[in-house]
């Protein structure tokens, strides 16, 4: 995984078909981006009434997610989830906020 701080390190991908890990080249993002980076596109989506990434259906889904792993991991057993949502677009490749 990238450094969490700068997203600045390779990013590896590991698959069950390959059985070994490879770096995979960005598709997509912010070049460069830090910490920081989330608030501000959330802030010009805002300015240009644009949706943004961060709605609350999206973080009740990904908090489903969670605790449906620890609950799978603890009881050794299947979870099945009761939320969707919709993916969010994508990041252009080489965007910033400020342009985006």
């Amino acid at each position: 995984m990238p450094d969490p701080n700068r997203f600045s390190d390779a990013t590896e991908l590991y698959t069950s078909d390959d059985r070994r890990w490879r770096e995979v080249e960005p598709e997509a993002g912010y070049a460069d981006a830090g910490r920081g980076y989330g608030l501000a596109d959330m802030a010009r989506a805002i300015e240009t009434d644009r949706p943004h990434r961060a709605s609350a259906e999206l973080a009740f889904h990904v908090l489903e997610i969670m605790d449906a792993i620890l609950r799978a991991a603890h009881d050794r057993s299947v979870m099945e989830l009761t939320s969707t949502v919709e993916r969010p677009a994508i990041v252009p490749e080489g965007a910033l906020p400020s342009r985006w």
